[in-house]
């Protein structure tokens, strides 16, 4: 998979829905998604995360 395919609108929606039906069937906290840089040398925290209501709500305040 490519770096543009990675920033593609259509994979971010996949891996949010991903994200959420995973830690809601583990009973999950909060996840954040780490993506590859345009170089591919290291990591970065992409926008897409999950948090429980609760935890939602004390990141966004």
């Amino acid at each position: 998979m490519t770096y543009a395919q990675l920033k593609s609108q259509k994979f971010d929606k996949l891996l949010e829905a991903l994200i959420n039906k995973a830690c809601l069937s583990i009973d999950g906290d909060y996840v954040e998604v780490w993506i590859p840089d345009s170089n591919g040398t290291k990591m970065e925290c992409s926008p897409i995360w999950y948090g429980r209501p609760e935890i939602q709500e004390l990141l966004t305040k």
